[in-house]
């Protein structure tokens, strides 16, 4: 089986680098990390990842938001949304792109693992089912 090739879009590089590290400990291919919106969406297109990890609140003239509602539809590439700033407001935002998850910074990067374990090992018919599921118990542990 061919490893899982994941893009992290974060602005904090510590929290990259780690995020990186943890990953590739847990046996995914981790492309470089972007820390800009446009950024992501051209870099998306370069590296066609798996899925992306997105910081919401990133440098730049577009948000994490926004980048992943073009990739998602340029590119159709799940995400997974992550923020040190949970609020209603962001969750129902963030609801029009249909993420696979949602996380709280600090991100623990074994959520990250068991929630690519679900989605991947399901296939992508039920990638939105998952996704559904996925962001209203993330959601729980956010508050």
């Amino acid at each position: 089986m061919k490893k899982i090739k994941i893009m992290i879009v974060e602005d904090e590089a510590l929290l990259a680098m780690s995020l990186r590290i943890d990953l590739e400990d847990l046996g995914y291919k981790v492309c470089k990390f972007v820390p800009s919106g446009e950024e992501a969406v051209k870099i998306a297109k370069q590296e066609k990842p798996d899925a992306i990890l997105m910081d919401i609140h990133l440098r730049g003239e577009i948000d994490g938001i926004e980048a992943a509602k073009q990739i998602k539809s340029l590119y159709g590439i799940p995400i997974i949304f992550i923020t040190g700033y949970p609020s209603h407001e962001t969750e129902e935002k963030i609801k029009s792109v249909e993420p696979i998850g949602y996380f709280v910074k600090p991100v623990a990067s074994k959520d990250v693992h068991l929630l690519l374990n679900k989605v991947f090992d399901k296939g992508e018919d039920n990638t939105k089912e998952t996704s559904k599921k996925d962001l209203k118990n993330s959601n729980k542990r956010a508050h």
